[in-house]
């Protein structure tokens, strides 16, 4: 009888250790989880930024283009036309 108690306390202490292990790694599986789950949101976050700046950028630079084009078209529309006097409104003679 004494060598089944033996036994019994022996293998309860086998289960217990082999119970605080599972628990120890589930532990770790779950902070793992929970890192991986963290550093997907911050990457999603991070897409999503890079998606806005590379649209904003777009506008910037077809405002500046659009800008640029209205430059040159005045510009080029004034360079086919000679100055006008301001009193008379006669053109300039040089």
């Amino acid at each position: 009888m004494k060598a089944f108690n033996e036994k019994d306390e022996e293998t309860r202490r086998e289960l217990e250790d082999e119970t605080r292990k599972l628990q120890e790694q589930m532990n770790r599986m779950k902070m793992d989880s929970e890192g991986m789950a963290s550093n997907y949101s911050m990457q999603e976050e991070m897409r999503a930024m890079q998606e806005q700046a590379r649209r904003e950028r777009e506008q910037a630079e077809a405002a500046y283009k659009q800008q640029m084009d209205d430059l040159n078209r005045r510009s080029t529309r004034g360079e086919n036309k000679r100055p006008r006097c301001r009193e008379s409104g006669d053109e300039k003679t040089a």
